[in-house]
């Protein structure tokens, strides 16, 4: 469908225990829920330790001489 047809939220909810992540996806041929609830980091409340193992993935991938996939 690419990226104009994509929409997306993104809420601030004060209280709440997790960071949460929902990933809803419509087609004409199926129809998902993805919920993440990741626990916020002790340094920084805020964000999880998820975000860093994400970034330090994306940085590896970045460096990396051989790529295989997408």
């Amino acid at each position: 469908m690419g990226a104009d047809r994509t929409e997306y939220e993104i809420w601030a909810v004060p209280g709440l225990q997790y960071n949460s992540h929902i990933v809803e996806v419509n087609s004409a041929a199926s129809r998902f829920i993805l919920t993440i609830e990741n626990v916020p980091s002790s340094n920084n409340p805020r964000t999880g330790i998820l975000t860093l193992y994400s970034v330090l993935a994306v940085l590896d991938r970045l460096m990396s001489p051989v790529r295989i996939g997408t």
